[in-house]
């Protein structure tokens, strides 16, 4: 995007799930959950009152989708959205998967280290693996379609 920096501090295009009409979902690569998302604007917008109704109506498509491939894949106890903008002056969700127990996927081990309060601390998890959870959660979401 060519509006501000907000992909360089959250995530990066390798990391593109899918893109939508009003919005593209992505990894982030600075990960603290198995499959910490970012839910970005396509059009850049400081507050959430100045996105248009067909781009919240979308939002709700998206959150089925990616909770349904989610649950399938990773079996979260809980999902946590937030929308803090304080850094990144975009309109963007951060989207946690929560979980009460370590899970595997990808050979890795990943654990919620913040469970059951706010989430804890990045992950060590490298571009590859990371690159690899974005293809089986695509793979996933065209599933749906």
């Amino acid at each position: 995007m060519d509006c501000c920096n907000i992909l360089e501090t959250l995530t990066n295009q390798s990391l593109l799930v899918k893109e939508y009409k009003y919005w593209n979902l992505y990894l982030r690569s600075r990960t603290k959950t198995l499959g910490t998302s970012a839910l970005v604007t396509k059009q850049h917008y400081n507050t959430m009152s100045e996105i248009p109704q067909e781009a919240i109506t979308e939002l709700s498509q998206i959150t089925k989708e990616l909770e349904t491939v989610f649950n399938k894949l990773f079996k979260p106890d809980k999902y946590n959205y937030q929308m803090n903008m304080m850094k990144e002056n975009h309109t963007h969700f951060n989207i946690f998967p929560r979980y009460s127990s370590p899970r595997e996927y990808l050979n890795i081990t990943w654990t919620d280290n913040g469970w059951p309060a706010l989430v804890g601390d990045n992950l060590e998890i490298n571009q590859e693996v990371l690159i690899a959870l974005t293809e089986e959660i695509k793979k996933e979401i065209s599933h749906l379609e």
